[in-house]
């Protein structure tokens, strides 16, 4: 109780050491580990987080939802040898045969590992893994995002479809991939159901931008023009993009970022360039902002701008590679 004061009223560190004390008197409390493994998150301590979550999934090895925080936690810190090991774990077992999911998720982390030298072996074991494990959450999630960037429309909207009743749930949004899926597939009445629904429940600025994207692609400019419009007027009730919330014209590149995504997501490729460039002139010597270009030149399949964008990224800022 006192700890979630603390994080009420903002004092991070204070509700760390808050539940530290309570861990020490109550080593097995799942709730003290997991709040102070989600406040290490957020302070960007990884590896202490990890430490906790390895603990709390000592308490429930069953949990898939730990195990994947714990690759997110090993992802953040590099740590290509602690996500070996953890494959290699998830593949054993602990104590007995390895469950259909967790073999998949071995393979998922191996996939992982595999992509930057070895992208198609990567894709195999992603295949791989629906095979062993096709009511895997994650692993379809992945396998249509693939389908989706090769055009295979028809193959990532079924396997999009499939991840709603899957055992275990991707993280992320797969519901947006599967507006996405629809829109480039031309069924705009049901991508624009989806698009709906998922910012009513979300209001994040990719949700808009699908909603956007397909007025745009049925051809409803002033339809458009109203989401767009909405957006200005409620833009407190819009989550700024993640990377720049801190930023003081967050709302602004969020906004043009929102608009660049829906041109591009409808096929209007020079109005979401201009929307692109005018969000980087507005704070060019934040990173962040590029890294966001580059994440929706990918969605997009346009692959070859984001990888430049990338690389000169990497070039000037190589500890934030």
């Amino acid at each position: 109780l006192l700890a979630g004061i603390h994080l009420a009223l903002g004092s991070v560190e204070t509700a760390a050491e808050a539940l530290e004390r309570v861990i020490a008197k109550q080593p097995g409390s799942y709730k003290a580990l997991e709040t102070l493994a989600k406040v290490r998150m957020q302070q960007r301590k990884y590896q202490q987080a990890d430490e906790l979550y390895e603990k709390i999934s000592a308490l429930d090895p069953a949990s898939m939802a730990t195990k994947m925080k714990r690759i997110k936690c090993k992802l953040l810190q590099r740590d290509g040898a602690g996500l070996e090991k953890m494959a290699r774990e998830l593949e054993a077992g602990h104590g007995a045969s390895a469950s259909a999911d967790d073999k998949a998720l071995s393979l998922m982390i191996q996939a992982l590992l595999a992509h930057p030298s070895n992208p198609r072996k990567a894709w195999e074991l992603i295949d791989k893994a629906v095979v062993v494990a096709p009511n895997f959450g994650p692993a379809l999630h992945e396998k249509a995002i693939d389908s989706l960037h090769e055009g295979k429309l028809d193959e990532a909207i079924a396997l999009l479809r499939r991840t709603e009743t899957a055992s275990v749930r991707p993280s992320g949004h797969p519901r947006l991939d599967y507006g996405a899926a629809l829109l480039r597939a031309g069924k705009l009445a049901e991508a624009e159901d989806v698009a709906i629904e998922e910012h009513l429940l979300l209001k994040t600025p990719e949700s808009l931008a699908l909603i956007v994207a397909v007025a745009l692609k049925a051809g409803q400019t002033q339809r458009a023009g109203e989401y767009i419009n909405a957006m200005k007027s409620k833009a407190s009730e819009l989550r700024a993009l993640r990377e720049i919330a801190g930023h003081p014209k967050a709302a602004e590149i969020t906004e043009k970022m929102v608009l660049a995504d829906a041109f591009a997501r409808a096929g209007r490729s020079g109005w979401a360039s201009q929307m692109l460039a005018e969000s980087v002139q507005i704070a060019p010597e934040n990173p962040d902002i590029r890294a966001i270009h580059a994440n929706i030149l990918i969605r997009n399949a346009r692959h070859d701008e984001a990888a430049k964008i990338l690389e000169e990224l990497v070039a000037a800022h190589p500890r934030r590679a």
